[in-house]
């Protein structure tokens, strides 16, 4: 959780909202297709954008930030991120 607040305080946009909201991880890359984890992701809703459109532009970035959409926001769940990125990926977040 430190980590996303950390990341996510870093972000002064006016139109990207970002909030810390716990997540169920999913482990196991298929062979436990039903454990999962319980973990923390930064959630990103852009004041235009649909969260598909949002995804889709951050995908283009590069690297590319990869994400998950629920409930119409774009998760970005760190457990798989190594935390020497955090730095690149608030700055990729800023210039987006």
């Amino acid at each position: 959780m430190r980590r996303c607040r950390q990341i996510a305080g870093q972000i002064v946009r006016p139109d990207l909202v970002l909030d810390v909201v716990p997540v169920a991880s999913l482990i196991g890359g298929g062979t436990a297709p039903k454990a999962s984890l319980q973990s923390f992701a930064i959630s990103v809703r852009h004041v235009t954008l649909t969260a598909a459109e949002l995804l889709a532009e951050l995908r283009k970035l590069e690297p590319p930030i990869i994400g998950r959409i629920a409930d119409d926001t774009v998760l970005l769940d760190l457990r798989t991120v190594p935390p020497d990125f955090d730095a690149d990926l608030a700055s990729l977040l800023s210039s987006l």
